[in-house]
């Protein structure tokens, strides 16, 4: 058994090789952790996951949306890709990217909502302006 190496050892290194290898952006503040080509695996996994699934239910996401979130982790990317069960550390680790995400998405709809209030209170003032206009 000494020189035998065990298959699902091999694919995992392999597989972490794979997401290792980074492209900077142009801006080199992000970096890729897979290739195009990998994110549909890493998407099924996350998608076939039990212990992830929760986490989409319970925050109302789709895959996409978790691997967004956490591709740029790669201690994330590399467990959920290679460990059979998270550990507490990893799914507090999720738990932390997804209420930021949740946190952003809060932002987001409040801001929508001011501009769309805003804009409508500005059409409500053209109409005013354009009235009083017709009187002169």
């Amino acid at each position: 058994m000494h020189g035998q190496i065990d298959g699902r050892v091999v694919r995992a290194v392999r597989s972490l090789k794979r997401m290792n290898t980074q492209e900077s952006t142009s801006d080199g503040s992000s970096t890729r952790t897979s290739t195009p080509g990998n994110e549909g695996q890493i998407l099924d996994v996350i998608s076939n996951r039990e212990d992830l699934k929760s986490f989409l239910a319970n925050y109302g996401i789709t895959a996409d949306d978790l691997y967004k979130e956490v591709r740029e982790d790669l201690v994330i990317v590399r467990d959920i890709m290679t460990e059979p069960e998270l550990s507490v550390n990893v799914m507090k680790r999720i738990e932390g990217k997804l209420e930021e995400f949740q946190a952003r998405k809060q932002i987001e709809t409040a801001k929508s909502s001011m501009e769309e209030k805003i804009r409508q209170r500005m059409e409500m003032l053209q109409k005013r302006l354009d009235g009083n206009n017709e009187n002169l």
